[in-house]
């Protein structure tokens, strides 16, 4: 039923990304969201879900969801907020244009100092909960509809199924001192974009397909590999 139009699509992934931090299964949450969806429609429509309560989403989160159902209210209200004040309430808006991966993160990611949002503009003020792995989500399944009409490589989202991938493949290499201990981190997590960057551009690769191979790999492979255990 979502499919069925372009727009309801759109604000479903945009919103499915408020639970893509970690935490909780990408699959568990998508399920969640979608029997959600089909009883309340309208938190997934933008001019409605501005207008929304903390309280009221978050009783609604809790009873489909449960897990961070508080932060994530705050997200829904304030990003559905963002999102009709700078793109007329439609997330395909963020599209329009579109470049670069560098364009996306200007349009799409939080901006938490003064400073950044001042050299960017204020429609471009990002949305709460969004930093780079978030970009590269939302890229992704726009991309993956076929949306982004002229396409440019962007990193995959990255989560620690990815750093562990990364590390065992020698694409990132982590020295730590005796105390130390791998976190992850921005740290992490820009070694690990230029690293997919790199390997995008030098071998001209699909940004989707390599996506799918690193999540579908380090997902099915996470429970036999010996170096989990």
């Amino acid at each position: 039923e979502i499919r069925r139009d372009q727009y309801v699509l759109a604000c479903f992934y945009f919103y499915v990304c408020i639970y893509m931090r970690g935490g909780i299964e990408s699959l568990q949450a998508f399920n969640a969201l979608i029997r959600m969806w089909r009883q309340h429609p309208n938190m997934f429509e933008p001019f409605h879900a501005q207008l929304m309560t903390h309280a009221e989403v978050q009783v609604i989160l809790k009873r489909h969801i449960g897990w961070d159902s508080n932060a994530a209210a705050t997200n829904w209200v304030e990003n559905s907020k963002r999102l009709v004040r700078n793109w007329d309430g439609d997330p395909l808006n963020l599209l329009k244009g579109l470049r670069s991966y560098e364009d996306a993160c200007r349009r799409i990611r939080n901006k938490l100092k003064k400073r950044d949002l001042k050299e960017v503009g204020y429609q471009n003020e990002g949305f709460r909960g969004f930093q780079f792995k978030m970009v590269s989500m939302l890229l992704y399944f726009y991309d993956w509809e076929g949306w982004i009409k002229k396409r440019f490589p962007y990193p995959s989202p990255a989560d620690f199924h990815n750093f562990r991938l990364g590390i065992a493949a020698g694409a990132i290499v982590i020295l730590l001192t005796e105390r130390e201990i791998a976190k992850p981190s921005e740290k992490l997590s820009k070694p690990w974009r230029d690293a997919i960057m790199a390997y995008l551009i030098k071998r001209k690769a699909d940004p989707v397909e390599v996506a799918d191979a690193i999540w579908l790999y380090s997902l099915v492979m996470c429970g036999n590999s010996p170096a989990t255990i």
